[in-house]
């Protein structure tokens, strides 16, 4: 089995049938970002060096995964000055959670990896 993000979603795929199949349902992550389920948030990208958002039980049947929720922060745009276009194709518009606002919620939620229920962690 192999674990992936796919539209904001966490995936899993058999790899003996290639069987497809989608385990967190309900982000509506888009420009803004608003949920995502299965990576990391910003400050776990940038500060702590942590690029993935779900772990893998180890036998193998669960994957714990984290729902983040950046509805509340606010988009700052990012030139990218290596790319080939100019003007509005340059830039990226990225939720950044600036010193003293608020920070996006995250809770820690665990599914089967055949599929099933989301059983989420309290906090």
């Amino acid at each position: 089995m192999l674990a992936y993000v796919r539209d904001h979603e966490l995936h899993v795929i058999n790899l003996s049938d290639n069987e497809p199949r989608q385990l967190t349902f309900g982000a509506n992550g888009n420009t803004l970002g608003l949920t995502t389920h299965g990576l990391a948030e910003y400050i776990a990208q940038e500060e702590m060096d942590r690029k993935n958002g779900y772990w893998w039980s180890l036998d193998s049947r669960f994957i714990a995964f984290t729902q983040v929720d950046s509805f509340e922060i606010p988009l700052f745009q990012i030139m990218h000055q290596g790319k080939s276009s100019v003007g509005a194709d340059a830039l990226d518009d990225h939720a950044y959670p600036f010193a003293g606002a608020s920070n996006v919620k995250v809770r820690l939620g665990v599914v089967p990896s055949a599929g099933g229920p989301v059983t989420w962690m309290d906090c």
